[in-house]
């Protein structure tokens, strides 16, 4: 959960998190929500460090998205909500 040109850092994420939870809160106490994302912005990330490693070749986008990394990223999402109580 970045903003266009903030630092990918988990500080940042966490407080974009706790705003979004906040603003969240007051629906989901009359509406079931569903929340999901997409992982493009993590699929960048890893592209970026990959490119950066130039002693073998980068892995292609396709192949970066079904990297077992992916999926925690999504788990590390909704232990943040949960943790603020949404």
């Amino acid at each position: 959960m970045l903003k266009l040109g903030e630092p990918m850092t988990a500080d940042v994420q966490r407080t974009n998190i706790k705003v979004a939870a906040q603003a969240l809160a007051p629906v989901a106490k009359e509406h079931q929500l569903v929340l999901s994302h997409g992982n493009g912005p993590q699929v960048g990330l890893l592209a970026l460090q990959a490119a950066a490693y130039e002693e073998v070749d980068t892995y292609p986008l396709d192949v970066l998205g079904f990297l077992p990394v992916i999926a925690p990223l999504a788990r590390f999402l909704g232990l943040i909500l949960a943790f603020f109580g949404v």
